[in-house]
């Protein structure tokens, strides 16, 4: 296996696990942050900017977080992709989504 298709595994597997851990909390705990909303508004501001009519309910609801696992695959891969330096990218990868 190469080296990028080992980390966009490692990425999806990532997301994945975030993905599932967020909506756990979500349905398990009172008061739990609402990622899945904010999900669902920047998806849904992202369709209506491209001149299309957004989908609603489920539908916006499944669009949003298959969005959320491909994009957080891409940016979770990034750290394996070289292997020198994948401490350091993960640290800065780290600090610049928590500034972000």
């Amino acid at each position: 296996m190469n080296t990028v298709f080992k980390s966009l595994l490692a990425g999806f597997a990532g997301a994945l696990t975030t993905t599932l851990l967020h909506e756990l909390i979500r349905k398990n705990v009172d008061n739990a942050p609402r990622l899945d909303l904010l999900g669902e508004e920047a998806t849904s501001k992202t369709i209506e900017a491209a001149g299309v009519t957004a989908p609603e309910g489920d539908q916006l609801y499944w669009t949003s977080m298959a969005g959320d696992i491909f994009a957080n695959t891409l940016y979770y891969s990034i750290v394996g992709v070289k292997k020198q330096s994948f401490v350091g990218a993960g640290i800065g990868l780290g600090v610049s989504a928590g500034l972000g």
